[in-house]
């Protein structure tokens, strides 16, 4: 019998059927490939497929034969025996041409001639079929009653399973039509050719108006085109799943929100077809869009009160840059003791109105998280002699004794953040001075735990004032909040001093409470871990201002200031200091000036009419040349909210002072950028 007689139509015998009648076969492609091989000889050799014909086996008959597909198709009746290349094993068949796909098949077994001979090879007698010298199928069929029996077997099998493919494929219809979401198939062109009965309900469609359509159709219009490239984009780049979220068009015109996912359904490397199941999203979308708009509405109020802020900031300040400025001024003068105890009132009153204005915006910046700390050396013992200093007048005039002890073994030198310890301790002193009658406030500073590179400083402001009500104590520390409703009227303030301590210390890894009795006194105790400077110990300070007068003198100023009373105090302050200085009125005023005489250093305000200090800076930077270009200029403004600073430096400017500014910071400023510090 002739192997072709095996086939029926086009379809070659089923691999299955070749591993039971013929487990050594192997089917070749034109160029000689063995492209597949039966479990058989897969089992001596299992590398076989993929390598090269003439790789693998020699030819022992025919003798004439060359290695190349026409030269075998032409001896395709007779029987070919096949050396095994690096092995004793000879396999003896026939080789087919399955013309429909111009493939060779070699159908045979091992030539062996009794069961001993399959030992040398670990074979069984299940591992194929033996034969006598005719390798004909037929025979083959009739001989080999194991094969015939797994034949058997394997179409019980195979009905078996056809019954339960059957069955899977109802169970997928019924679970596809009545499943909650969208299922969609399209071809690999992205064709609809199904939807399922829930689909069609859910957007209100008849499936005629589906079928045949593409899949990004069904898309609302303006995503359209966004949905057709990413689909061709999955379907270039082989992407098997895809999720995406688009409006999906129903037939009165509406649109629903769905997420998709998008799967490529495969043949081996061919694309055969997509899946897409959706999911109804339109209830989340639309909470995702109140989060926006509620979000955009809280930046947006947010936005508001900065700009709030900063107005109320340069409002207040710029005529307190005035009062508390000139009063400085007229302190320094000859003045009787009447005239100096008013101008101390006036003095005292602005510093009140500064304070209430820091602790609003020191508020607004803690809000926002925008307090930076810094690390550096400071001298603790110059840090509370300054507060000291700040408060004891004050303190006197209410006839208040003040007092500090600080314990010897502190270091002379910490690490850590000066300004925020300070701020802390002008609150909790200021806050002990205020809502004191008679008496005493005292600091006490001592180590409550030390290494060899750090230190725990524990600080007590003790008072002897009115204290604090128990069921008090636990609200003082939040924002806007006083003892009793009549403290604010009583004693003032804004009710965010303690709120800013407690802030400052708590991010300075510290912890702050209170212990106080009603109508006794309070005791403020907090903790600050600092770092130990174990440097040499800085030089006595210098009096900057003695020492840099007469250089200062020689210098040309420029200040770029809209305000009257500011530019008065400014020309009394450089006055006291030998130094000539002009004004401009806004900053198209100051860049005229600056083309016209040569200055050495510009004072910027910031808020101006007609051009800011923001514009006049960027311009003489980006458009005048050589020294006007290169001049410093110090912002000196009343814009005092978080970030200002970096705003000015980041347009160009070289530092930044705020009103009410003090003479001493501005005279630092002045030498550190006329470059007079080491003179």
């Amino acid at each position: 019998m002739d192997i072709t007689n095996t086939m029926k139509g086009n379809e070659v015998i089923p691999t299955n059927i070749l591993n039971l009648i013929s487990p050594f076969y192997f089917i070749m492609d034109e160029e000689l490939h063995i492209t597949s091989a039966g479990k058989g000889i897969q089992k001596i050799c299992p590398q076989i497929v993929g390598s090269q014909f003439k790789e693998m086996f020699a030819f022992k008959r025919p003798f004439s034969i060359n290695y190349t597909f026409d030269s075998i198709i032409t001896y395709t009746k007779q029987i070919f025996i096949l050396d095994y290349l690096g092995s004793e094993l000879i396999l003896r068949g026939q080789i087919i041409f399955v013309e429909h796909s111009n493939e060779l098949i070699f159908v045979g077994s091992p030539w062996v001639t009794n069961v001993h001979d399959l030992e040398k090879y670990n074979l069984l007698i299940t591992d194929f079929a033996l034969h006598d010298t005719t390798p004909d199928l037929l025979h083959v069929f009739q001989t080999q009653e194991i094969a015939m029996k797994e034949i058997k077997l394997l179409v019980q099998n195979l009905n078996k399973q056809k019954k339960e493919l059957n069955k899977s494929r109802s169970l997928y219809k019924q679970l596809v039509e009545e499943a909650g979401d969208i299922i969609i198939r399209a071809d690999s062109k992205g064709n609809i050719t199904y939807i399922n009965p829930i689909g069609l309900r859910n957007l209100k469609l008849e499936e005629g108006d589906l079928l045949n359509k593409h899949i990004a159709s069904l898309v609302e219009f303006r995503y359209q085109e966004i949905a057709m490239e990413l689909f061709e984009r999955q379907l270039s780049q082989r992407i098997l799943t895809r999720y995406q979220e688009f409006p999906l068009k129903m037939k009165s015109g509406k649109s629903l929100w769905f997420g998709q996912n998008i799967n490529l359904i495969m043949d081996g490397d061919m694309v055969v077809g997509v899946q897409l199941v959706a999911r109804d999203v339109t209830e989340r979308k639309k909470f995702e869009e109140e989060l926006v708009k509620a979000k955009e509405l809280a930046e947006e109020s947010e936005r508001a009160k900065e700009k709030f802020l900063a107005n109320m900031s340069h409002e207040i300040r710029t005529p307190m840059n005035a009062i508390y400025g000139l009063t400085n001024i007229l302190m320094e003068s000859k003045l009787n003791e009447e005239d100096k105890e008013s101008v101390r009132a006036i003095n005292q009153s602005a510093t009140n109105l500064i304070r209430i204005i820091n602790d609003i915006l020191d508020f607004s910046k803690i809000e926002s998280g925008s307090v930076k700390l810094e690390r550096r050396s400071f001298g603790l013992r110059n840090v509370l002699e300054e507060v000291d200093q700040t408060l004891r007048l004050v303190a006197k005039n209410k006839g208040l004794e003040m007092s500090t002890h600080v314990e010897n073994v502190i270091p002379d030198k910490l690490i850590g953040d000066e300004v925020r310890l300070r701020q802390v301790l002008l609150n909790l002193q200021s806050n002990a001075i205020k809502f004191t009658e008679q008496g005493e406030v005292l600091t006490k500073v001592r180590i409550k735990e030390k290494t060899v590179h750090s230190c725990l400083l524990e600080f007590q402001v003790i008072d002897t004032g009115i204290g604090i009500p128990k069921d008090k104590s636990d609200l003082i520390f939040k924002s806007f909040t006083q003892a009793s409703d009549d403290t604010s009227r009583k004693y003032g303030g804004t009710g965010l001093g303690l709120t800013i301590a407690k802030e400052l210390v708590d991010i300075q890894s510290g912890t702050i409470g209170v212990e106080s009795e009603f109508g006794k006194g309070s005791c403020f105790t907090f903790t600050i871990p600092f770092g130990i400077d174990r440097g040499t110990k800085d030089d006595a300070k210098v009096d900057l201002i003695s020492y840099h007068l007469n250089e200062l003198s020689s210098f040309q100023f420029l200040m770029a200031e809209d305000n009257v009373m500011n530019q008065f105090l400014a020309k009394k302050v450089f006055g006291k200091w030998n130094c000539a200085i002009d004004f401009a009125q806004n900053g198209q005023e100051a860049i005229e000036m600056l083309q016209q005489k040569e200055y050495d250093l510009i004072l910027m305000d910031l808020q101006m009419p007609e051009m800011d200090g923001y514009k006049a800076t960027q311009y003489i930077r980006e458009e005048l040349e050589g020294k006007m270009a290169s001049i410093p200029i110090i912002a000196i403004t009343a814009h005092a909210l978080a970030g200002e600073s970096d705003k000015c430096i980041a347009i160009g400017m070289n530092d930044y002072i705020s009103k009410p500014f003090d003479r001493e910071v501005l005279f630092e400023k002045l030498i550190k950028h006329l470059r007079l510090e080491n003179s």
